[in-house]
């Protein structure tokens, strides 16, 4: 009933959306995108940044061509199932604290149906290219469901078989967006709030699992996100016009990728497109194992518009503005009012100093110096902190729900608010999975004041 529920509101409120134009970074991702318009090209793509992304949009084409209203169909449908998850998610965790089974199931219905419609979701859902925020999201929540499920199993080989469904899902996960990256701490973070219940022996009980993520990690850490930072090399982290793109990157770096995916991409052409360095080191194909595959455009040469190396905003300035740009986050999530694609953002030059706000920007809090801001997310997470930690003196994991959901938020907003200078300061997309922390918080709270209200009424 609750899928039922959630399916239906979602398709009604999106439903004057599928004639919605592409906007934006839609134009370098699938108007102009030679590499989508033929399915030879999947390996090529899912080799790249935000392959498996990428490749959803050669699927789109090759079923629809250009026509807006099949991929504002697969944004939706996506949406969908990831809000399902969201519910499957939640009540798997009240399960876990021993609550009554009507109330996980009520809470976990009315969290995951917020989370579906709530107006702050739509530039993810609606905004085609942002299916990659969507995709990362579900197969983020897989993930965890995966690892609950894991956690529960009395055999080891349903266990091991969970045990690769969540690194495949963290796969999938970050080579939809790289805000996946997180995964697995919060994973470790869930075991410790619902699983072990603080218990180091319980952590280590389950090594297969954080084996795998820490391959995974590494290997991301390696890869990607150091290119991505500017840490190592010189590339260019993301493609044109906002950080959210992905891939494309012209003369970007890359890191060489293994003997045996290079051999299963094939052709030292498409190498050459997705890793242009690594030409010249690629180990020589073997004849037989190449499956000859026409070579992907050439990429512009975008400008660089994310990492340390970004000369538009430094890491003091970018988390200086993150500060007020998480409150603004909260803002939005509590009273969704003039909502925005492009935001008029002022950037903070000093902790102290108030930004300057432009004179046409419209932003529903004033702006005030990040100090401030600052403060009230300190108090907010050291909150969380006593919260979980009074919860194990006491032996009260229902207690841990609230401190989990607050960590989740700023967790999940790490990738995009940190002190990676990204050119684009805030962007309403960016809190879509963050946001279900928020939103399970707001309805736990309300359904505790009603119960005390009308408690109290009936003595």
């Amino acid at each position: 009933m609750a899928a039922a529920i959630i399916a239906a509101a979602t398709l009604i409120v999106y439903s004057n959306t599928f004639n919605a134009a592409f906007q934006l970074d839609d134009t370098h991702h699938i108007l102009e995108n030679e590499g989508i318009r033929d399915l030879r090209h999947l390996p090529a793509l899912m080799s790249g940044l935000r392959g498996v992304s990428q490749a959803t949009f050669a699927l789109n084409y090759a079923a629809g061509g250009l026509d807006v209203r099949g991929y504002h169909a697969v944004n939706t449908v996506l949406h969908i199932f990831t809000a399902m998850l969201a519910y499957i998610f939640l009540y798997e965790t009240f399960k876990l604290m021993k609550k009554d089974d009507v109330w996980s199931k009520k809470i976990a219905a009315f969290t995951a149906l917020i989370f579906a419609v709530h107006p702050v979701q739509t530039q993810a859902v609606t905004y085609i290219v942002q299916r990659m925020e969507v995709m990362a999201s579900l197969f983020y929540l897989l993930a965890v469901i995966l690892f609950i499920k894991a956690a529960a199993s009395q055999t080891r080989a349903k266990r091991g078989f969970l045990y690769a469904g969540i690194g495949a899902s963290y796969l999938l996960a970050f080579y939809s967006k790289e805000i996946a990256y997180t995964l697995p701490a919060a994973i470790l973070l869930y075991d410790i709030c619902f699983i072990s219940g603080g218990s180091l022996r319980g952590v280590l009980s389950r090594w297969p699992a954080y084996a795998v993520l820490a391959v995974f990690f590494a290997f991301f850490t390696i890869t990607t996100v150091m290119s991505i930072s500017g840490i190592s090399g010189s590339g260019r982290p993301f493609g044109p016009d906002s950080p959210e793109s992905n891939g494309r990157q012209g003369s970007a770096p890359k890191p060489a990728l293994p003997a045996a995916l290079r051999t299963a991409v094939s052709g030292s052409s498409i190498i050459s497109f997705i890793l242009p360095e690594a030409e010249a080191a690629a180990e020589p194909l073997q004849p037989e194992a190449v499956v000859q595959i026409p070579a992907l455009p050439q990429a512009p040469d975008y400008p660089v518009t994310a990492g340390f190396k970004m000369n538009k905003i430094g890491p003091r300035e970018y988390l200086y503005t993150q500060f007020n740009v998480q409150i603004y986050y909260l803002s939005l999530l509590l009273v969704p009012v003039n909502q925005n694609l492009d935001y008029d953002f002022p950037v903070a030059s000093g902790l102290f100093q108030t930004p300057e706000v432009s004179s046409g920007a419209v932003l529903n809090i004033p702006q005030w110096p990040p100090i401030v801001s600052a403060v009230i997310l300190f108090v907010i997470i050291a909150a969380a902190f006593y919260m979980l930690i009074s919860s194990f003196r006491g032996d009260r994991p229902a207690a841990r729900i609230i401190p989990f959901f607050t960590f989740w938020f700023f967790l999940l907003l790490l990738p995009t608010s940190s002190i990676i200078p990204i050119v684009d300061v805030i962007n309403e997309h960016r809190v879509y999975l963050a946001s279900l922390g928020f939103f399970t918080i707001l309805v736990i709270t309300i359904d505790m004041a009603i119960a005390r209200i009308f408690g109290a009424s009936r003595r």
